[in-house]
């Protein structure tokens, strides 16, 4: 990473760092960079890291000082750290952080006598660690995305993050929640949240990237335009109209990789029901089978929307994985009228078997890749990646390996 102060892209791995600084639990502020000067700056590296499996962005800055702020300011694990930046030339608006310090580690000494220090000070988003410290327990009446709502609203309206972005839901619920964290109980009603548009397509997933926090389906996320198109370009190109370096051209070359992290594992596939599965919906008061749902990956194909262009088996498959239910028969208990005004509260039937497999789905075929570095990408984004393929070329059609060529998602 390079720190530039203007607002041109000069070299790979540019980036302007606007704010980076620490404000003490009493109030204290220290600015981690260093004066027009160029004297003060004690900060080394700085790593930000988001997930689309976790409901937090996390990270964490190297110090190098001799000061010993560790002791005077003092650093406990309880200080906020507040970073401004962007990839100058390329986005117009700075990514702003407040995030909770919760931990300093790696720390050792340095220098003559051994009058410096490094350490490394690990950061986390402050909704998680005011996520910690709730609990809800109380009732809650109405559809999935109304009861995300007002859990977060009840929890985290004078947070940094307060606002989330929601996608609706179908169906009415009465949810009474038994002492557990907000985050806890997000990530509960998302497994059991349907779409309003693709009512065939319940996966949900609760997630949080540099811009705030997001519950949405998984099924809409794929639907949004693609942001870049990644792969293996000559570096040190140059512009046709003044023959400088376009280095900015090279953000979308791939530095390393791709290193394929999954690719199909049929084992792990049947096992965790992405093929086909049976549910018995049985009725825990009187003891009865109330239903029966069989799902099928080769029959459900058609109907859903899906990233990837071609199904994960061949329609014509004589196997039939996709057509063997009992390979994974699932029970779950109901209480039909327990509540007087829902039938039926689980609704066991409209999401259990289907997002199992989507779930499964989503992870049958994932690749790493560095690249350089570009602050306007998220997780949850869409981009294009092409590998050459290793083929003899017979024809331009054939230039990219059409198995790993595709588009993915940052995750």
């Amino acid at each position: 990473m390079a720190v530039n102060s203007t607002e041109t892209y000069k070299k790979n791995g540019d980036v302007f760092i606007k704010t980076l600084g620490i404000i003490t639990a009493t109030g204290v502020k220290i600015d981690l960079l260093p004066n027009s000067k160029g004297a003060g700056g004690v900060w080394g590296a700085l790593s930000i890291f988001e997930n689309i499996e976790s409901p937090f962005v996390s990270g964490s800055v190297v110090i190098h000082e001799g000061q010993n702020l560790l002791q005077h300011l003092p650093i406990i694990g309880l200080e906020t750290l507040i970073i401004e930046y962007k990839t100058p030339g390329v986005q117009d608006r700075y990514t702003k952080l407040e995030c909770s310090i919760y931990k300093v580690g790696d720390r050792s000494f340095t220098g003559e006598n051994q009058r410096f220090q490094m350490y490394k000070l690990h950061f986390v988003s402050k909704e998680y660690m005011q996520n910690l410290q709730k609990k809800v327990h109380k009732s809650y009446n109405g559809t999935v995305a109304e009861n995300v709502y007002n859990i977060w609203k009840e929890n985290f309206s004078n947070s940094p993050n307060k606002n989330i972005e929601i996608e609706p839901t179908i169906g009415k619920h009465r949810f009474i929640i038994p002492y557990w964290t907000p985050f806890q109980t997000i990530d509960w009603l998302a497994e059991r949240a349907v779409p309003w548009v693709q009512s065939d397509n319940p996966n949900y997933i609760f997630y949080a990237d540099s811009d705030g926090y997001h519950f949405n389906p998984m099924s809409e996320l794929i639907n949004r335009d693609i942001q870049a198109e990644y792969t293996n370009r000559p570096s040190g190109n140059r512009k046709e109209t003044d023959g400088v370096r376009d280095f900015q051209a090279e953000l979308y070359n791939i530095i390393a990789g791709p290193e394929l992290t999954r690719t199909a594992d049929k084992i792990d596939e049947i096992q965790n029901g992405l093929y086909c599965s049976s549910l018995y919906v049985h009725d825990i008061h009187d003891k009865t089978f109330i239903e029966k749902n069989i799902y099928s990956y080769q029959q459900d194909y058609e109907k859903e929307t899906h990233i990837e262009t071609y199904p994960l088996i061949s329609p014509s498959d004589i196997s039939g994985v996709s057509l063997l239910p009992e390979t994974n028969r699932i029970y779950y208990p109901t209480h039909k009228n327990m509540h007087n005004s829902i039938e039926d509260n689980s609704m066991s039937e409209t999401w259990l078997l289907q997002r199992r497999s989507l779930m499964e789905q989503r992870n049958a075929n994932s690749i790493k890749i560095s690249v350089w570095g570009d602050s306007g990408r998220r997780v949850g984004e869409l981009v294009d990646f092409k590998l050459p393929s290793i083929e003899p070329l017979r024809s331009p059609d054939e230039w990219w390996d059409k198995q790993i060529s595709s588009t993915y998602m940052i995750t």
